[in-house]
């Protein structure tokens, strides 16, 4: 899905604040000018992911990397890890198995530091122990759709989250043993998502395949990934889209996954007619003449 005027103007909006301690630097008019040229022959030609990291990288042609991602990621990774025993725990004993997994999943994926101007280990507290609604016609076609399934693609998002992620996973293992899952990572360091590297540091390598996406665009750009990925992808009887960024690069992209992820932002609010951070778990051929 090519981005939005909304959107346009969050990812303008976001250089603008990570050059405001450059503003006196003569680098600042340059990195302007070379950026609003960029966006005059790009802005609505690509999605949100693919533009905002094309801005990224002019911004560290002039300044360096905005913010040390690798830390972040190891924090919220290890953050999460040491919960997963309270959280599987707390999935075992549940009614419903994988309402509460998808409850999870939409907790960790409050970690963006991409869609939100700061993250709150307290609000991510908050939004863990919640129960938040999930649509119970769509929990029901996914059950009958894993249920038929031979494949499923989980297409993941953020780190910390990641976790949320393998547990769904290993969930979903456990109650269709004989579907095969294969968790798409981005091809590198991109903002905080999550890669092979973090696959490994959360033990996912060795519950389900794991394969980076060939791509460092935020969210899964069908034109800027891997044969392979795209290949993954188009054969899945089941997809898992996980976070605000698969859903602005997949949707109306000719694949069918199921989106799941909560509301971060205005532009979304209004989109799904929801309060911030709702839980979203809806199938792409739901949104049929919504745009």
């Amino acid at each position: 899905m090519n981005i939005c005027k909304d959107c346009v103007f969050c990812v303008i909006g976001k250089q603008k604040k990570a050059t405001d301690e450059h503003i006196d630097s003569p680098d600042c008019e340059k990195f302007l000018q070379d950026m609003l040229d960029f966006l005059s022959k790009n802005t609505f030609s690509h999605t949100t992911g693919w533009l905002s990291k094309k801005l990224e990288e002019i911004y560290e042609d002039y300044f360096g990397v905005q913010d040390d991602f690798p830390a972040i990621k190891h924090k919220y990774n290890q953050l999460l890890l040491k919960q997963q025993d309270q959280f599987l725990e707390k999935i075992k004993n549940s009614e419903d198995k994988i309402k509460t997994c998808i409850n999870y999943a939409c907790a960790g994926n409050y970690i963006d530091f991409g869609a939100l101007d700061s993250v709150s280990d307290e609000k991510l507290s908050e939004l863990i122990e919640r129960e938040a609604p999930v649509d119970e016609k769509e929990l029901q076609r996914f059950r009958e759709d894993l249920a038929k399934a031979k494949t499923l693609v989980y297409v993941t998002d953020n780190c910390g989250e990641v976790v949320m992620d393998k547990l769904f996973m290993e969930t979903i293992k456990s109650l269709y043993p004989e579907l095969k899952i294969t968790a798409l990572l981005r091809g590198g360091l991109t903002g905080n998502d999550a890669t092979l590297e973090d696959a490994e540091e959360i033990g996912l390598t060795g519950i389900v395949e794991c394969v980076g996406n060939g791509s460092t665009v935020y969210g899964t750009d069908l034109s800027d990934i891997s044969k392979e990925a795209n290949e993954l992808l188009h054969s899945a009887d089941v997809i898992i889209a996980k976070g605000q960024a698969n859903f602005e690069t997949l949707h109306r992209e000719g694949i069918n996954p199921y989106y799941l992820f909560i509301c971060k932002c205005q532009h979304f609010m209004e989109y799904f007619d929801v309060p911030l951070f709702s839980n979203i778990f809806v199938r792409e051929d739901e949104l049929e003449g919504r745009d």
